[in-house]
């Protein structure tokens, strides 16, 4: 029934109903038609978008507090791992339909990750002065 529809890239058409009712109001005949489309969101786009990048800036954030301090890299790769967080958090509420009822999961999940690269930068610089404060007391003697 639905051979003139256009495709979207973010639903795809599961069904459709028609139903037509008709109704008598003092002398005039009336016709309501009800349509009804169930329609299902096409996913592929929030996994290569959303959820395949949070995951693995995830696993780098993980894996920062495992570089060696010597390497000197170790607390821009903290930042920005922070900051690539940050700006995949911004860009949630834009691919994702707003609804007041619930927060998304995904967004939960990002604050958790963002609170986890802040532990992650402040550990970082707490190692790396540490590690700086030693090797120059141990330059002085």
């Amino acid at each position: 029934m639905l051979m003139n529809t256009v495709g979207n890239g973010q639903w795809d058409i599961v069904g459709n109903r028609t139903t037509l009712f008709s109704k008598d109001i003092g002398n005039e005949h009336r016709w309501t038609i009800d349509f009804e489309l169930t329609l299902r969101r096409r996913w592929t786009f929030y996994v290569m978008n959303l959820i395949f990048p949070i995951v693995l800036v995830s696993g780098v954030n993980c894996v920062v507090i495992l570089l060696p301090v010597e390497c000197g890299e170790k607390m821009s790769v903290s930042v920005t791992t922070f900051l690539t967080l940050a700006v995949l958090m911004t860009q949630i509420p834009e691919d994702i339909p707003t609804n007041s009822d619930s927060i998304c999961y995904l967004a939960v999940y990002l604050i958790v990750e963002m609170t986890l690269g802040a532990l992650s930068i402040v550990l970082s610089a707490l190692q790396v002065e540490c590690h700086h404060r030693v090797s120059l007391r141990c330059s002085r003697t």
